[in-house]
């Protein structure tokens, strides 16, 4: 995740950080809403429903290890 970011300067990290905040406040904000429909509907625990939710989970995280990354890379610091 960092190789894809390591050349980038202070400020188009800085651009880059923003855009996948956003990104990230979306795929939050639509995987809330999927599950919130699904425990109105009482369908959360249908198989199907558990697959989208794991997905929506596997984006959710993907965009936040990316955007620690961006994180680390602007800082300077590795954990």
């Amino acid at each position: 995740m960092i190789k894809k970011y390591s050349g980038l300067a202070n400020k188009e990290l800085t651009v880059a950080y923003k855009k996948l905040s956003k990104d990230l406040d979306r795929a939050y904000s639509r995987a809330l809403g999927e599950a919130e429909r699904m425990a109105d509907a009482m369908e959360e625990h249908k198989p199907s429903n558990i697959k989208k939710l794991e997905k929506l989970d596997e984006d959710v995280n993907s965009l936040q290890m990316e955007l620690d990354a961006i994180g680390m890379l602007k800082t300077g610091r590795f954990c």
